[in-house]
């Protein structure tokens, strides 16, 4: 430092000085507007989309035949709501070893409740995957205790879990699937060739992708490209909080070192066995829901189709709850497998899952309710 910068400053360098200070935060007030107006603008486009979505496969649908097979459910209908009850259980599951190895031994009910919150979210908002896992180390720091930074990591932990078992999911629905459908499949021209092709890669695809995630969680990598990615925005106010918290980034790096410690590899196999168990719980609603439909069609061939529908609906994470990609894939897939009456069988299958939803969504909320008070 100079003797210079240690002088006094005179009435008009001050009054310069108050007026920079002064510009800058203005310019901090009004940078995070256009990014904000932007986004805004985008929710509102993909819930345009989803509604144009939904109404076009409202004109299509069979719903006269849908309605008759909604009234085969009769007093079944709670018997839709047990398979997504498991999946949460073995979602659940492979969140608390993943805790458990980063050193924080959770209650597993307390834990459940978060995960269907987040479940919640998922379906019930526009961008509801990536607020979820948002909010999930805030709600595992305020509800259970667990620092920002091990909840943080067991969040990006359960994501390369999740690719992982999807990968590993499709190929095992691909296998079960080839023995019943290879001779349909050799019939198959165009689009649909291609799709059948296709589905080996795309598991393959993903499972070497979730390899790659874990990997790169492992070495430091991820951490250090979502930092320099966040040090990119253009918001003046956005990175100075940014450096004021790098001290949470060497947190988090931490965690991840200990969570590959001494039998990191052990829990890692444990945590996709269970997101496995979650997946293979979502065929099983698929498959309960077209029995109890009347719709005649094997595990394995629920199984493919709910793979390739679950994969459909995550890329189309932007729309609320995957509105309209859910529904168009089953529209198609139900087709593709020559199932008798697809129109109204995926008419009939699309509402009860969005009934389930609701319910969950009620239960989520009443569930926090409880909890608050």
């Amino acid at each position: 430092m100079t003797l210079s910068t240690l002088q006094p400053l005179g009435p008009e360098t001050a009054l310069a000085s108050r007026a920079d200070d002064s510009a800058s935060l203005e310019a901090d007030a009004l940078a995070p507007a256009a990014p904000a107006t932007r986004i805004r603008a985008w929710r509102w486009l993909m819930a345009g989309v989803a509604v144009a979505a939904v109404v076009i496969l409202a004109a299509r649908g069979d719903w006269s035949t849908a309605l008759t097979r909604l009234g085969n459910i009769g007093y079944a209908w709670p018997l839709v709501l047990l398979p997504f009850a498991g999946s949460m259980v073995c979602a659940t599951a492979a969140w608390q070893v993943t805790l458990f190895q980063l050193g924080y031994v959770t209650r597993f009910f307390p834990l459940l409740r978060l995960r269907v919150a987040a479940e919640a979210v998922v379906v019930a908002v526009p961008g509801g995957p990536v607020l979820a896992e948002t909010c999930k180390p805030y709600w595992l720091r305020h509800r259970l205790g667990v620092p920002y930074a091990e909840g943080t990591a067991s969040v990006a932990l359960t994501k390369a879990f999740i690719v992982q078992a999807e990968g590993l999911y499709i190929l095992l629905a691909f296998a079960l699937a080839y023995t019943t459908w290879s001779e349909t499949a050799a019939t198959l021209t165009g689009p649909a060739h291609w799709v059948w092709r296709s589905v080996p890669l795309l598991g393959a695809g993903l499972l070497l992708a979730g390899m790659w995630l874990l990997h790169t969680l492992r070495g430091g990598l991820a951490l250090r490209l979502v930092h320099g990615a966040l040090t990119r925005v253009p918001v003046p106010r956005f990175r100075r909080w940014l450096s004021d918290k790098a001290h949470m980034f060497d947190a988090t790096a931490g965690s991840f070192s200990r969570f590959f410690g001494v039998g990191g590899n052990t829990t890692c196999g444990f945590g996709l066995v269970f997101t496995l168990g979650q997946w293979l719980m979502e065929a099983l609603e698929t498959y309960v829901i077209l029995r109890l439909l009347g719709v005649s069609l094997s595990f394995s061939s629920a199984l493919l189709l709910e793979s390739l529908v679950s994969t459909i609906r995550a890329a189309a994470f932007f729309l609320p709850a995957g509105l309209g990609a859910q529904e168009m894939g089953s529209f198609v897939l139900l087709e593709l497998l020559g199932v008798p009456g697809a129109p109204g069988a995926a008419t009939a299958l699309a509402f009860t899952k969005r009934s389930k939803e609701v319910f969950w969504i009620v239960a989520a909320a009443a569930l926090h309710f409880v909890k608050r008070r």
